[in-house]
């Protein structure tokens, strides 16, 4: 009802303005916790109004916590532990357990049971908007039962619009199994997961410590075994008052090093605030590649190793501590037009391919090229000949020494895209104080259709 009214039943009727990005995050919080049951979870968004229930699927999983009546036990001690009120389900399909859970009287439905639980609920129980739930029941169908042996036909004719009658058969179906719902999980499950169990909860970043430090023994031989190393690692500490503490590190190419590993979580561990005490430790590697096997004696030899693999280390430290957008791989591209000449990858999407090749047949090229070239005003004794003064960021600058021009024409492929739109003369130029530019200038003066005359730019700095 409006607040208006319900505060004329109960003057003194506490209320707070709704803050629903808060009650969101929250939720998304509260089914990262519910990871702990299944690592298939996701936030209920099936149904029109604002998500207010979690997603699991613990196909496989219940016999860990001792079958399902024991799993859904634990869940309502835990969660009534943190104050948090919760109707739970549990049925062969997302839809029969949605219903049960908001509807039901029992919480637990076998397969074989589910249509005859489900034929005495409401038919709000079938997901359906306000208005959709309220036309039913104006037609005299008030349980999911009543439309069992209802002809489609007869439905479809008693809606206005067919959308909604779709929708209803829709549903019903999906609480039935005769149509798939697949679920979407927050984030995908981990490849490999392996977890520990406290006896009483702990506190101590030591021990958090030796508990990783014996969790990555377990995981790296289940991963030697397929023959793949990790790329992404996801340790995540629960608290006992249903927090979650998950730690990602990532490498720039597969890893099986224990060692390596350890020093990657070890700057981020006092990121965990234990709280009240940790009793679950749980270390999944979220993505996988395959790692060709390496003769061990090899390493010992005195044997160098490839560069990019000696690199690695140092790569993914600088990852984990900066962050994968501020560690970049630069890699050659096909181009003539400097700024283009060269691209920048992520350094976790790996090293650059092994067949690129720095070209090296070319003049040399300045150790900082600018991003956008900055234009000049530049003086010169011919109109095709280098610069003898220029104007640069409002200092003069008088050229005792120049060389070129490096000509290096438009692409006519790329002729829509910004820069190299015209043929450019490129100029190492020295000024007086021995400082280098490489200044170029753009267009010709003749022979090449433009408006108004060639412009010059600064594009870059030497040493």
């Amino acid at each position: 009802m409006a607040l208006t009214d319900a505060r004329a039943i109960v003057p003194d009727l506490a209320s707070a303005p709704a803050d629903l990005a808060a009650d969101r995050r929250a939720l998304e919080k509260l089914a990262r916790w519910c990871s702990r049951y299944s690592p298939w979870v996701a936030v209920d968004l099936s149904h029109d109004e604002e998500p207010d229930g979690i997603w699991l699927d613990t196909t496989g999983c219940d016999h860990l916590f001792g079958g399902e009546a024991a799993m859904l036990q634990d869940m309502n001690e835990r969660l009534a532990k943190a104050d948090i009120t919760a109707r739970l389900g549990l049925a062969a399909t997302p839809g029969a357990a949605w219903a049960v859970a908001r509807h039901g009287d029992e919480a637990i439905v076998r397969g074989d049971d589910s249509k005859g639980t489900l034929a005495r609920l409401p038919v709000e129980g079938l997901r359906l908007s306000h208005d959709v739930s309220a036309d039913l029941r104006r037609f005299g169908l008030r349980r999911i039962g009543d439309l069992y042996d209802l002809p489609r036909d007869a439905l479809y004719r008693r809606f206005d619009a067919r959308d909604s009658a779709q929708a209803v058969m829709r549903r019903l179906d999906q609480a039935l199994g005769k149509v798939e719902e697949p679920i979407v999980p927050m984030a995908m499950p981990p490849v490999l997961r392996v977890s520990r169990n406290c006896a009483e909860p702990i506190f101590d970043l030591p021990v958090i410590e030796r508990v990783l430090a014996d969790l990555l023994e377990d995981l790296m031989p289940a991963l030697e075994e397929r023959q793949q190393g990790a790329r992404t690692l996801v340790f995540t500490a629960y608290r006992v008052d249903g927090t979650a503490f998950p730690l990602t590190v990532a490498t720039s190419v597969p890893s099986r090093d224990t060692r390596h590993f350890q020093r990657l979580f070890a700057e981020r561990l006092e990121e965990i605030d234990p709280g009240f005490g940790i009793d679950l430790l749980v270390l999944g590697a979220a993505r996988v590649e395959t790692m060709t096997p390496r003769q061990k004696a090899w390493a010992t030899s005195g044997q160098a190793l490839p560069e990019r693999q000696s690199l690695a280390p140092l790569i993914d430290r600088l990852i984990n501590r900066f962050g994968p957008d501020r560690v970049l791989w630069r890699e050659p591209h096909e181009s003539h037009v400097p700024e283009r000449a060269e691209r920048r990858r992520s350094a976790l999407a790996g090293p650059p391919c092994e067949t690129a090749v720095w070209q090296t047949n070319r003049p040399p090229r300045p150790l900082r090229l600018f991003d956008q070239p900055e234009s000049v005003e530049v003086m010169a004794e011919v109109p095709d000949g280098p610069p003898i003064r220029f104007r640069w960021r409002r200092q003069i600058h008088d050229v005792k020494r120049a060389e070129g021009p490096e000509r290096i024409g438009p692409e006519w492929w790329a002729k829509n895209e910004p820069g190299a739109r015209g043929t450019r003369d490129y100029f190492r130029v020295e000024d007086e104080t021995g400082r280098r530019f490489w200044l170029y200038r753009d267009g010709l003066y003749e022979g090449e259709a433009r408006e108004g005359p060639p412009r010059w730019y600064v594009h870059g700095l030497f040493a």
